[in-house]
């Protein structure tokens, strides 16, 4: 989804500061979220297709890369296509996507595959092929999602209706969970909540059928921060249908090439502002887009998106990546955020009980000064030390820096 800024701003100021002690502002989790975070990190990758655009051929290297930044969690495709043989209707085949299993299961990464759309003429075809699919990665792959960005495609195609929607949803629910009742459905990656899609779905009890709430966002030229406010429409959204349920993000990036595109230094600064507002406003998983750049046409943006260039040579978002899984991996605790005076604030405990903060800004620059009762170490957003004494003045930028503590780290 391209994010509405005056919608976002309308809705920021009515429903989003949670608390203000000391001028200090609190944003509270929106949604239904662990203490702990689990396993939260993800990405994209296309890598159950096969041609230079993608990454089936070079699996191994891209599983390698993407195994390197510490993400525990890819979303890939099961395409029709692929699995049907063609398109034909009678026959299947799994040898791609075992040999694309095969490789992940090795590196021990979870795996959120996307059931293609049908058109309502196959929705036979497409129940018995799911069951199929289902079946045979019933202990292999952790959760399901049932088709992605429906409610972009209902949007461009006027034949379908969000109760063609329902009914696959339906189909694909009951039969994941009458092979094991602890693998997780996803609704539909959403794109545009402000299409009814969603609405007339959810009226017509669309979320008894899944587990996890799904989004995309994609902020283009926009700051990551704004994200706050579509958070709060979602929130809004959710709570007029009585929905309780985990949220993720499964796609979220910039290109670095093409229309609405950004440099190569400012991906890698806004990546891990969107991880940790997400994170701080109750999702549970963020899944960047995507993991390589296929960089096949110069002007297209779906080419320039990736962390890593089509050489698999790492762009600056690898490395700020890498770093962010570093400051605040798994099982640490739910970041807490804070706004104070033009200066976000995100704080959390590792599970080696260090203290975290993390500080940007997201326009210009400022100096602030950081003190604790013990030495704190102060890293760039590469994982760099800046410098390593128990407090100072420091210089916070759109370029997040991390301020790691044996005790509560103080900020002025």
């Amino acid at each position: 989804m391209l994010i509405n800024k005056p919608l976002i701003l309308t809705f920021l100021f009515f429903c989003l500061i949670i608390s203000c002690q000391a001028e200090r502002l609190e944003y509270k989790p929106m949604f239904v979220c662990s203490n702990k975070m689990d396993n939260p990190y993800g990405i994209v990758a296309h890598i159950s297709r096969k041609g230079t655009d993608y990454e089936f051929d070079s699996i191994n290297k891209a599983l390698d890369m993407i195994k390197s930044v510490g993400i525990s969690n890819i979303r890939v495709d099961f395409d029709w296509y692929t699995f049907r043989n063609g398109y034909t209707k009678d026959s299947v085949s799994f040898e791609r996507f075992d040999k694309m299993m095969s490789a992940v299961s090795e590196k021990k990464i979870n795996v959120l595959g996307i059931i293609s759309n049908t058109n309502r003429d196959q929705a036979s075809i497409w129940y018995n092929h799911t069951d199929l699919l289902v079946r045979h990665y019933k202990k292999r792959v952790n959760y399901w999602e049932i088709v992605n960005e429906a409610d972009l495609f209902a949007k461009r195609n006027q034949n379908y209706k969000p109760e063609d929607y329902i009914s696959i949803l339906k189909d694909g629910y009951r039969i994941v969970k009458s092979y094991d009742n602890n693998i997780k459905v996803l609704f539909t990656s959403i794109c545009d909540i402000e299409y009814n899609f969603m609405d007339e779905t959810f009226a017509n009890d669309a979320s008894s059928f899944f587990d996890i709430m799904n989004l995309h966002a994609y902020t283009d030229q926009k700051e990551p921060e704004i994200l706050i406010g579509f958070y709060g429409l979602v929130k809004n959204k959710i709570k007029k249908y009585g929905i309780e349920k985990p949220i993720w993000l499964t796609e979220t990036g910039y290109p670095t090439k093409g229309d609405n595109s950004v440099s190569m230094e400012t991906q890698a600064q806004r990546l891990p502002r969107i991880f940790l507002i997400s994170f701080a406003l109750g999702l549970d998983k963020v899944f960047w887009y995507n993991s390589k750049a296929s960089e096949t046409f110069e002007e297209d943006r779906e080419c320039h998106f990736g962390i890593f260039h089509k050489d698999y040579t790492p762009k600056p978002a690898y490395y700020a990546y890498k770093t962010l899984i570093q400051m605040c991996p798994d099982k640490s605790t739910r970041p807490s955020l804070f706004y104070d005076e033009g200066v976000y604030l995100a704080k959390w405990k590792r599970k080696d009980k260090k203290n975290v903060v993390a500080l940007w800004t997201s326009e210009g620059k400022k100096d602030i000064i950081v003190k604790s009762n013990k030495k704190n170490e102060i890293f760039d957003i590469n994982g760099k030390p800046v410098f390593r004494r128990g407090g100072g003045m420091v210089n916070v930028s759109q370029s997040i820096i991390y301020v790691v503590g044996e005790k509560d780290i103080i900020v002025f």
